[in-house]
């Protein structure tokens, strides 16, 4: 089982103050190597004060895999999920295996700058 793999593409060299105290920065997320093991993805949180706040990241919809993904703060990381289609587990949704090519995801994130 090979490492969570995250190569983030910016849209812009850094965060744009949309406040005082706050930025935002838009981009790619490639997640070629999946693992329920998240790993940080430090191409996006190294630009937010790592504070009691946390960054906020929501994604463009479906990975260009058509997997579906979701921000957990406390990772600071995407975990994906895939539609269920086994009779053994109950709900919609199940988290996509390990070392699975998730694909592109566009994402948007908000946190406190400096």
């Amino acid at each position: 089982m090979a490492a969570y793999a995250a190569t983030v593409a910016l849209d812009m060299p850094k965060p744009e103050r949309i406040s005082r105290t706050h930025g935002l920065i838009t981009g790619t997320v490639t997640l070629s190597n999946y693992n329920a093991t998240l790993s940080e993805i430090t191409g996006i949180t190294r630009f937010f004060i790592d504070d009691t706040l946390p960054v906020k990241v929501t994604s463009g919809g479906p990975s260009a895999n058509g997997y579906l993904v979701s921000w957990v703060e406390a990772s600071k990381a995407f975990k994906a999920w895939k539609p269920n289609v086994s009779a053994s587990v109950s709900g919609p949704l199940v988290e996509v295996g390990s070392d699975v090519n998730v694909g592109a995801i566009e994402f948007t994130a908000v946190g406190l700058i400096a």
